[in-house]
Order: structure tokens, then sequence, then C-alpha cells
């Protein structure tokens, strides 16, 4: 479907004459049927009228279109994958989403946003844990990291899709985690002080082990030998194995 066929009908009053043209527009070019568009214009009419979905059934159901759209985006690809595929998983019409999502982009936004939600909040649970010296801090923090990144599909959605999100978009995911790799950074500095690190440039190394960490979705086997967990050790003990001081 068009983005501009897929605006929230959710308007102010100012816009409304603007939604009706895309809707007609979306008819006319064979997009969206006759019967899509008054039932898009019927729900807008309803909305402004303070007659809205309740808020739980609003969150269960924006829910659902998400979980579908992961499922189906790694299944047929992002591009593949159309809202009318979600639509007919989920038993909507299209004029349903219009509460929602104003397009595709905005879905893959929001599922990588809920992605990063959970990586930021895997990091900071790893960097609360009890350690005997930085370096365990350090290796217990990308090996929590490494096993949620092998597990999580939506990352690999990320990671393929990047380039497909709006700047603003990119940009607010590219400081978050430069924010959980400055975290990282700033243990291995201690650690360096500590003398249990022995690196020139230690923040190329923290960029080398994330960048390591974050490949790991395109080479995983849900079927192979070793599990998430064992992978995840492997990884950042050869990783670390170049800046820890023998016996570290």
């Amino acid at each position: 479907m068009s983005t501009k066929a897929s605006k929230r009908v959710t308007a102010t009053p100012g816009s409304e004459r603007a939604i009706r043209k895309a809707l007609q527009s979306a008819v006319d070019r064979g997009e969206l049927s006759l019967g899509d568009m008054k039932q898009a214009l019927a729900r807008m009419a309803g909305a402004q009228n303070g007659h809205k979905p309740p808020r739980v059934e609003s969150t269960a159901r924006r829910d659902d279109i998400l979980q579908s759209a992961v499922r189906l985006f790694v299944t047929k690809g992002y591009h593949a994958a159309t809202l009318q595929d979600i639509a007919d998983e989920l038993g909507l019409t299209r004029p349903a989403f219009y509460y929602y999502f104003k397009s595709k982009q905005e879905i893959l936004e929001a599922i990588c946003r809920a992605s990063v939600d959970r990586a930021d909040t895997v990091v900071n649970d790893a960097l609360k844990l009890p350690a005997a010296n930085h370096a365990q801090a350090v290796r217990q923090t990308l090996q929590a990291y490494a096993t949620y990144i092998a597990s999580d599909v939506t990352t690999a959605i990320m990671m393929r899709n990047y380039e497909e999100m709006s700047p603003a978009e990119k940009l607010q995911l590219t400081t978050r985690r430069r924010a959980r790799q400055a975290k990282v950074l700033a243990l291995v500095q201690k650690g360096i002080k500590a003398g249990e690190f022995m690196a020139a440039e230690p923040k190329i190394a923290v960029l080398t082990a994330f960048e390591a960490i974050h490949s790991v979705h395109s080479w995983f086997d849900n079927d192979g030998r070793l599990s998430r967990e064992n992978v995840s050790k492997v990884l950042v003990e050869q990783v670390l194995n170049g800046i820890l001081r023998r016996g570290g």
C-alpha cells in the first residue's frame, strides 16, 4: 500500500481535508476500495468525536501488528512483506492500520526501538551484577549482550534494514548504541588503570567487540553444536584474549 494512502485517520480539523484527498487518490489509483475509504472516514469521525478504542485493546492490537510484522519480515523479508500480508494474517482491514501505523517503515522503526530497549536492559542489568574485578564485569556484560543478540530475531531485522529508517530514527538508535558502548569502554579504561587490560586504543577494542557480537545474527545456527550461551562465551573470550594481560 502506498505511503500516501496510509495516513492516520486520527486527524486535526486542519488536516482532515488532506486525509480525505489522500484516501480519494488511493481509491483513484486502485490501491484502496471505496468501501475501505468510507470505513476509514467513519473511523476518523468517531475518533474526532471521542469514540476511541479502549487503551488496553489498542495497545494489544498494536502489539499483535508488530508481532505479525516480525514473523513476516523474517520469513518473507522486509521488502517483500506488505501491509496487506500483515492485515490478512490478523484478519484486519487496511484502514484499521491507520489507528496504529502510518506505513511499513513506521512498523519497522517500532520493531527496532523495542529491540534497542531490550538491548539496553540486558546491558544495564549485566552491569549491575557483582563482579570480582573489571575484567569479570566486562566479560559478563559482553556475554549477556552476545546471548541476547544471538536469540532475538528483531536484531537481525534492524541490521538488515537499517537504511530503510528515517535519518532521525537512525540517529536515535545510533546514539543509544554508542551509549551502551561507552559504558563498556568506561569499564575497560578502569581495567587498564587497574592493570587488568592492555590496550593502546581501548575504544577500538570495544568497538571491535561490539561489531563481532553484532555479526552473530548472520551466522548463528539454532541447530548447531553449541548453544547461544556457549557461542557467546567463546566469542567474548576470543575478543578479550586480545586485551587481557596474561593471567587476567
